[in-house]
Formats: C-alpha cells, structure tokens, sequence
C-alpha cells in the first residue's frame, strides 16, 4: 500500500537508505506504525531487515553501535545523543521452553515469517518511505475495527511467550480496543502461564494498565488474569469486584491511586507490591491512602492533621477519596488544605515555633524532647495552643514542673 505517507525521522531515514543502497530490504516495524496509525505520538522506531547482523554492522561500522542483542539478529546503531536505532534482522523463532524466550532463533530473508512470529496483527505491520505500507495478517482492519487479535493461532502465540497476555490486556486497556473473542477465550485458558513470568515484567505491564484510560473495563472482563498476578484479591467476591472497578472509573489514570482501590488493604498492598518489586515510594503511597481511607474531613483540625500524617501529594490522596466515595465533597476539602499549605499554618514538628533546643535550653532531657514535641504539636494541630513561641513554651513548662 503506497497512499500512506509516514513522516520519519532523519536517522531512521538514513539507516533505511544505507541498508537499502547494499540491496538489503528494511521496513519500520511495530509500535511505531501502529502508533502513526491511530495519531498517537511515537517516541520508539525499530527497523526489521534482511541484512544478516554481520552485514549491517559492517554497513554502519562509521557509528557507534551496541550489540548487547546480537544473538536475537539486533545491532543497536547510535546515531547521536538519545537517539538509538535498533535494527533486527528478519528471523523465526523455535520453540519457547519456559513460556518467554525461544530456544533459538533462524534468520530468514522473507519479511512475511519474520511478521509472522510477532504477538498481535497491530503491531506487525511495516512501513517503507517508497513503497507503503506493508500488512501481512489484516493489522490494519483490526486497527481500523479497534480490535487486538493474536498473529495466526492465539494458544500458541501465548504458549510460547506468557508476557503477551498482559500485553493484550494492556493495549485493551490503553486503547479502548476489543480482545477479538478467540484471543480473548485462549487469553483466559492460557492465564496459568503467566506463573513463568518474572515479578519485574508483570510489574512494568501492570504499572501501564493502571494509569490507561479504560483499566475499568478490563478489570471486569478479565478479573481472573488479575487475580492471577495479584492473589490477595482472590477471595473477593463478584459485588465488592464490581464496586472496586467502578472505584477504579474514577481514578482519573492515576497507577498508585488505582492499585489502592483494587488491592483494598494496606496488607495487601505491601504483600502484592513489595512482591512486583515496586519502589518504596510506590509502596508507602499506596499503603498510607489504604491507612487513611477512612479519616474524617469535616473540621479544619481533621484536615490539619492529615497533612500532618501524610508523606504523600495531597491531590493524589483525594483523588483516592473520591474514587472510593464519589458523594464525598474532596474538592472543598482539597481546596482548604491547599490554603493551609500556602499560608504556612503548622501541621509538623519542623514548623513549632519552638524545638529540640529550646528544651535543652529548659533542661529537659533529650529522651523526652521528642514526646513533648509530639504532643505539643498536638495541641496547635487542635488549636488548643496558637503556634506562639511564648504560649509553647509556657505550655512545655507547665507539663514538666
């Protein structure tokens, strides 16, 4: 197909033109295309070619070049700072023994059984500047008909690699698409698999579903992929599942504050994400919405001290809040705390108008400096005592004669 014009980068063009002019064939291939297609923005390009590895790194010997995937047929080419081409040559792939790498791969000259091996119809069609676009398994339709269909037969596509399951589910869950009813049965059949698959990589394709646009959707179809990777969620049942899905609607893509809303307790939470190697901060945002879920937000003294206690961003808790109670007036809520916050009122230890010195200073010993701090800090959050140097340390005197 010719009447496809993709505009690409320099460097893409040059490495097209340097393998063409050797007579080697070279096509753009996968996400890059896909993404043109449906006008959404492309960060990545790849290149797929008939060139043996040899050959195209003799072809761009002049670049610097990265060969850590030399033995899957891809030479990585620099062509300048932050751009990074990755050029693969076309190949077959043998059989998968542990459900995610083949055992070896055979380097083919026929575009069409390199595109064969590929995961979904959308992400196997290829681009040439001169001579179109190339679609050998329909990708085009489904993209047009916003459907995610396995290349050729989709038990097999998800025996030999489990992480593709996921896969579908995220570009499902990002793109609005359809999982095509025979992808989507074996999808279900095969979920066993993803047993195989390392906690790093499910991580990475959970973290994308979260923060999509239609997590919500996905989530009730397909509720026993995610009970899957997320056991703690196993014994729910199907009316609390619902309630969080709908939870989920309201999140607004925010991964975090989704991932609270679906593992509901801050048990499950540090079970599930410590497990999927999730970062400490991911981990303590998301087990302090789950510890403050209930908080009262009525009085400015309950709001004064959940900023005291809460080490994550306020918009992000709220936003949790409401997803959970959608009756609840967070905006207001969000809107004083925002006016506290720029006028300085004190919600810390750090912003006492007295500290650890000046109780040195009344010969307190430093084992009950902290104590008394805590608890004097207490009394402005409640706005028994104004954040008056003065009036603390008359307090602090009166508590420990």
């Amino acid at each position: 197909m010719t009447d496809i014009q993709m505009p690409l980068p320099e460097e893409v063009l040059t490495a097209i033109h340097i393998l063409n002019n050797a007579h080697q064939e070279a096509y753009v291939v996968g996400g890059a295309v896909r993404n043109f297609l449906l006008n959404r923005p492309v960060h990545d390009y790849d290149i797929t070619t008939s060139a043996k590895p040899e050959t195209t790194m003799a072809l761009f010997k002049d670049y610097p070049l990265l060969l850590s995937g030399l033995k899957h047929g891809t030479v990585s080419v620099i062509f300048g700072k932050g751009k990074v081409l990755e050029i693969t040559t076309y190949r077959t792939e043998s059989a998968y023994k542990d459900h995610r790498h083949p055992d070896h791969v055979t380097f083919t000259s026929s575009l069409k059984d390199d595109c064969a091996r590929r995961d979904f119809t959308i992400n196997a069609l290829c681009y040439h500047p001169q001579l179109g676009l190339m679609d050998f398994f329909h990708g085009l339709d489904d993209l047009n008909n916003r459907i995610i269909r396995t290349v050729n037969d989709p038990t097999e596509r998800f025996t030999e690699d489990a992480l593709r399951i996921l896969r579908a589910v995220r570009f499902a869950a990002q793109l609005g698409f359809t999982i095509e009813e025979n992808t989507a049965r074996s999808l279900q059949e095969t979920g066993y698999l993803l047993d195989y698959i390392s906690f790093e990589r499910i991580h990475d394709e959970l973290q994308a579903i979260c923060s999509s646009p239609h997590t919500a959707d996905i989530l009730l179809q397909y509720q026993s992929i995610f009970k899957i990777i997320l056991p703690e969620i196993q014994g729910l049942d199907e009316q609390e599942w619902n309630r969080r899905c709908a939870a989920v609607n309201r999140c607004r893509q925010i991964s975090n504050v989704v991932l609270a809303v679906i593992l509901g307790s801050k048990d499950n939470a540090d079970q599930a994400m410590r497990r999927l190697k999730y970062s400490n901060d991911d981990c303590r945002e998301v087990k302090y919405m789950l510890a403050y879920k209930d908080v009262p937000l009525e009085t400015d003294s309950d709001l004064r001290h959940l900023l005291c206690w809460l080490p994550i961003p306020v918009h992000t808790y709220f936003v949790y809040r409401k997803a959970m109670d959608p009756d609840l007036n967070t905006e207001a809520a969000e809107a004083r705390c925002r006016k506290m916050i720029n006028a300085n009122v004190c919600v810390s230890i750090r912003q006492l108008a007295i500290n650890g010195s000046d109780l040195a200073e009344m010969g307190i010993p430093g084992r009950m400096r902290g104590t008394i701090l805590y608890d004097t800090l207490e009394q402005v959050l409640n706005e028994t005592l104004p954040n008056d140097r003065k009036a603390l340390l008359s307090y602090v005197q009166s508590k420990t004669r």
